[in-house]
């Protein structure tokens, strides 16, 4: 089992070597994105069988649970995220931010569980879902689901990679497992609801956290946890951008064309994931310090292989548009091959502004995580105007995000270059204030 560290004031961290550390993080990255790799191609691959095994009715009602999962994986992403950038942090006190995001948590997950099951006939009217009680489920699951995202920020900011992989494995097949007998023995909303929170408890049961002064009943305030807000703007405005247009769709359109789109996002989730899932591995580190190479650099290199990945992906997707739809969708779905390009680009400009915002609200910059907000609600609304045909709402929202990614792009270059002349004054006011004119 892995202890919890000690506070930082009373026990310093060991020095290691720059290329020690540098090595370690490096092979323990490449572990992680292996299993989120491997775990997102699980996914999909089950959701290609449901899509091929259910209608269009049902395989448009488990999408819409599975983006509801994802609104509520925002939380999961923002509690994992800054509680691995705290761990890593030698000045804080790591005991205390721990206990101190688990009460956080406890309460965030248990007030929203009690909204969601409150509000759950409502929405089931307007989402047009089949049942309440998957609504009621998923609200029971979100508690551990926020809690695992705690846990394993803990791991991925010790620096714990082995324990990581196998949380995020135990996730992935078991929800997968969970899901094959789901459909097999009920082939009902419901049980496919239970089976996405089987992963869940899966996961967390493999983290085994060291839970000291903390508990599932405690539901205190904490007296102080990391910063949370410029991250989880971002991570708001993200998940806005990568969720919306199934929602519009599911309410706009009939069951049959909803279903259809909901087949058609499936490669733009391969786009976007793809490169989502390296950046919440690396991400942690680019922002932590490191002495081997400078912010600039560290940035410079994120965003780069960011882009190249994403062009990877988007050609695959373009040339092979004809082959995917005849091997995912089927011949209901044949006319939506010159979709498949389209939407997959955009996918990977909102990849590309999610990179760029969430590195600077890691930094401590919210202005553009606030711009890609602004602009997944202005999309939205475009989105309901040209809701008329799939073809004006896939290229609709391909040219929005392309603006957005231009905006927010511009924005985090131009508040890093602030952040950069900041440093240099203050840097430049040390040393003049140091005796004989010495660097500070």
């Amino acid at each position: 089992m892995i202890a919890i560290r000690k506070s930082s004031r009373t026990q310093p961290r060991p020095p290691a070597s720059a290329a020690s550390a540098s090595k370690k993080v490096g092979s323990g990255s490449a572990a992680l994105v292996a299993a989120m790799m491997m775990v997102n191609a699980v996914n999909f691959g089950v959701n290609i069988w449901l899509a091929s095994v259910l209608s269009p009715e049902a395989f448009g009602d488990i999408s819409l649970m599975v983006t509801l999962l994802l609104v509520f994986g925002v939380l999961a992403c923002v509690l994992q995220l800054t509680t691995s950038v705290a761990v890593l942090n030698p000045d804080r006190d790591t005991a205390n931010d721990l206990r101190a995001m688990r009460l956080l948590t406890n309460r965030i997950g248990l007030g929203g569980a009690l909204a969601l099951a409150i509000s759950a006939p409502q929405l089931t009217d307007l989402l047009q879902v089949g049942s309440p009680w998957a609504l009621l489920v998923m609200a029971l699951g979100l508690p551990v689901h926020l809690q695992l995202a705690v846990e394993r920020g803990r791991l991925h900011g010790e620096m714990s990679f082995g324990r990581l992989t196998g949380t995020l494995l135990a996730e992935g097949v078991g929800r997968a497992i969970a899901t094959v007998i789901s459909v097999l023995l009920l082939r009902n909303l419901l049980g496919l609801t239970i089976a996405l929170n089987i992963g869940f408890i899966a996961g967390y049961l493999v983290c085994r956290p060291r839970l000291g002064r903390w508990s599932w009943c405690d539901i205190s305030s904490p007296s102080d946890h990391p910063p949370l807000r410029s991250v989880g703007v971002g991570l708001i405005a993200v998940t806005a951008l990568t969720n919306i247009d199934l929602v519009i769709a599911k309410v706009a359109f009939d069951p049959a064309t909803a279903g259809g789109f909901a087949a058609l996002t499936l490669a733009g989730r391969i786009v976007f994931f793809g490169s989502w899932t390296i950046q919440q591995a690396v991400l942690p580190f680019v922002s932590a310090e490191n002495p081997s190479f400078s912010a600039v650099l560290r940035r410079r290199a994120f965003m780069i292989g960011n882009i190249f990945l994403c062009a990877v992906l988007v050609a695959g997707a373009w040339i092979t548009a004809d082959v995917w739809v005849a091997i995912t969708y089927g011949t209901d779905f044949a006319d939506l091959a010159f979709l498949v390009g389209p939407y997959a680009l955009g996918a990977a400009f909102v990849a590309v502004a999610a990179g760029s915002a969430m590195l600077s609200s890691v930094g401590g910059n919210p202005l553009p995580a606030v711009c890609l907000l602004a602009g997944a609600i202005a999309l939205g609304t475009l989105l309901f105007i040209r809701a008329g045909s799939l073809e004006s709402f896939v290229f609709t929202r391909t040219v929005v995000v392309g603006v957005l990614v231009l905006t927010t792009w511009g924005i985090a270059i131009v508040g890093n270059r602030a952040t950069q002349r900041n440093v240099a004054q203050r840097s430049g006011r040390t040393r003049r204030l140091v005796p004989g004119g010495q660097s500070a």
